[in-house]
């Protein structure tokens, strides 16, 4: 009697657990946060890959991004060109959600710096500037998906 109750115990304890082991894992789907100086100091490591930057955009007509952290100083930097890609745009699709739409009228708006995360693939370039021929490093950050956005008033001088 007491070893029936011990296998039916055991049979039990059993097929509660199956389904935990056989759960498939949840994954984020979301991408590496990778900080500014971290992209600056070891581009090829992110190169061709989808990142997320908390970034600060600069420029109206051709958007470049910047660290928003202002964290500790950094011993190395590069320019970052923000590439948006039209609507339809193959291999590249930016998810145009509410974020997106404040974020695209934030860059279009005088006096007003976009702050926002922003999800991308990152290219690591180098350009050549001026007739000295002085190489410097740049970046192209293709983007995805944008989501925090604060829009920030600039002062005028």
């Amino acid at each position: 009697m007491k070893l029936n109750l011990r296998r039916k115990l055991f049979v039990l304890i059993l097929f509660a657990a199956i389904p935990v082991v056989l759960r498939p894992q949840v994954t984020s789907t979301e991408p590496p946060h990778i900080q500014f100086c971290e992209l600056y100091t070891h581009p090829r490591s992110y190169a061709g890959k989808l990142i997320q930057l908390h970034a600060l955009v600069y420029g109206k007509k051709r958007p470049w991004i910047d660290d928003a952290t202002y964290g500790p100083p950094c011993k190395a930097y590069m320019t970052i060109e923000l590439v948006i890609p039209k609507e339809g745009s193959e291999p590249h699709e930016v998810l145009r959600d509410s974020a997106f739409r404040s974020f695209e009228q934030g860059i279009k708006t005088p006096d007003t710096r976009v702050m926002a995360d922003v999800q991308g693939i990152f290219e690591p370039r180098l350009a050549v500037q001026n007739q000295a021929k002085a190489n410097f490093p740049t970046g192209q950050f293709v983007l995805l998906k944008v989501t925090d956005v604060v829009l920030l008033p600039v002062p005028r001088k």
